[in-house]
């Protein structure tokens, strides 16, 4: 009865296996790849929190926010670098010791008392360390045989423009930020969201739970959009900081969705 048992379990095992390497998906490889790709989403969190705190507002425990953000962001670059050296590579372990450097001179000025005179360097140093995690996430993404992290790619993207339009606005009310460079900077991301919302419905993974919340999120994006385009100056740093977290809420579920799928097949 216990060979028995052992034979069952050695099917089972083999056959979990086999279905993964028929399919090209590798369950551990895309959770690593989400993992660093969310990494971006702290630092605007940490940003977000960093402007709060200077504003002097309470709401939701920005302190709280912002001390686990950092550790958030911090524990998912050494998960990264442990993946990467663990199965050699090179390339994308070299990127993310670059974009250790960047984080050094950035959480510096983090850790400072909130000041507008800080703004602008932080709003470039976030900048240049979320853009060198995408470049690692494309080293990385190169030893994806399935060729699915981009389906993934595409919504947790959206979550980071979620938190990057608050930090903006929130920059706005703030007022450590050059308007033109705002103006700039919200043109960009809200036609980015645009095309990421539509490469998500085009995905053969979409389905009715996945239009559903990109259909919240969208509500959420219509309310930025047009605070931006009717240039009002009547923001609520409650409201913004609501808005952008239940957008990046909802495109989380997005990612799980599609994750749930991509390991299924």
């Amino acid at each position: 009865m216990i060979n028995k048992f052992k034979i069952i379990l050695i099917i089972a095992f083999f056959g979990l296996n086999y279905s993964y390497a028929d399919s090209g998906v590798d369950p551990n490889f895309l959770s690593k790849m989400r993992t660093l790709s969310e990494s971006r989403g702290s630092i605007w969190k940490i940003y977000k929190s960093y402007i709060l705190l200077g504003l002097k507002n309470n709401y939701k425990n920005p302190k709280k926010v912002f001390d686990d953000s950092i550790k958030a962001y911090e524990q998912a670059i050494k998960e990264s670098e442990d993946y990467t050296k663990k199965n050699n590579y090179t390339k994308t372990l070299q990127i993310l010791q670059e974009s250790e450097k960047e984080w050094k001179e950035l959480k510096e000025l983090f850790l400072q008392t909130p000041s507008q005179n800080n703004i602008p360097k932080i709003d470039q140093l976030s900048m240049k360390v979320t853009r060198t995690i995408i470049k690692a996430l494309k080293a990385m993404g190169v030893h994806d045989q399935s060729k699915r992290w981009n389906y993934l790619a595409k919504t947790q993207k959206a979550q980071n423009i979620a938190q990057r339009m608050a930090t903006l606005y929130l920059d706005n009310v703030y007022g450590g930020l050059p308007k033109d460079r705002y103006d700039k900077m919200m043109k960009k991301v809200t036609g980015n969201y645009i095309k990421v919302k539509n490469l998500i419905l085009g995905s053969k993974f979409v389905n009715d739970e996945i239009k559903k919340a990109i259909h919240s999120a969208d509500m959420d994006y219509q309310y930025f959009k047009f605070m931006w385009k009717t240039h009002s100056n009547h923001y609520i740093p409650t409201l913004i900081y609501e808005k952008s977290s239940d957008m990046d809420k909802k495109m989380g579920e997005c990612t799980t969705l599609i994750y749930n799928q991509l390991i299924a097949k």
